[in-house]
């Protein structure tokens, strides 16, 4: 990974002179970054580069997950696979504040409302696809991908509620060539779909039956 950097001239090795390894992206505005430190251990980011290098020039496009809290790390990692070639987009993921904060875990506070306590608790009163939906209805549709909304329970019964009306609404699966078409009306100027618009789509049909091969392909 190291060597691939090198070749890609963002690396600055100090491990001759005792010191650390840095990612250079300095061409493009960026900090250093250490991803190994002076006694050789490797960071989180020098992993993801280990893993995502070899990959990235086997793809036209790469899209990067991440918390917002990690920004800074993910621009350089965005500009590292580049270099290999694809276009790489960055899509932040906000985390839901509770009671109008967000905290790390170690903060507690969070009982109750990790995902598999959230999902356990809903399993009681809606079957398998309407969980499924309902849960991608409230965490991607209703909150986005920011973190203005707290943790609303009300809201999230509602969605479920929702998919559930969906679901009983949906008609006959559409053909493969109509779920393509739309799917790929919320791709804009890439090769992804936008989770977020895609997802949004099905709250705002006007009328129109969600489209069944969408539900049962994507959501369910």
């Amino acid at each position: 990974m190291l060597d691939r950097l090198g070749d890609l001239g963002m690396c600055l090795d100090q491990r001759s002179y005792g010191g650390p390894v840095y990612l250079d992206a300095t061409r493009f505005g960026l900090p250093l970054r250490t991803i190994v430190t002076a006694d050789g251990r490797p960071n989180y980011l020098a992993c993801a580069l280990r893993e995502l290098l070899p990959l990235a020039a086997e793809h036209d496009e790469v899209v990067l997950l991440y918390d917002h809290e990690l920004d800074a790390d993910y621009q350089l990692l965005q500009r590292a696979l580049s270099a290999c070639g694809p276009r790489v987009h960055r899509v932040a993921v906000g985390r839901v504040p509770i009671d109008g904060r967000v905290l790390s875990a170690r903060h507690g506070d969070w009982r109750g409302t990790t995902a598999a306590e959230l999902i356990g608790a809903a399993a009681e009163s809606h079957g398998t696809a309407a969980l499924r939906l309902g849960m991608r209805l409230y965490f991607i549709a209703t909150l986005g991908c920011g973190r203005q909304e707290s943790y609303r329970p009300d809201l999230l019964h509602g969605c479920l509620n929702r998919a559930a009306r969906l679901l009983a609404a949906a008609g006959p699966a559409e053909e493969a060539a109509d779920l393509a078409t739309c799917v790929s009306r919320h791709r804009r100027d890439h090769v992804y779909v936008d989770p977020y618009r895609l997802t949004t789509s099905l709250l705002g049909r006007r009328g129109r039956g969600p489209v069944q091969g969408l539900l049962a392909g994507v959501f369910t």
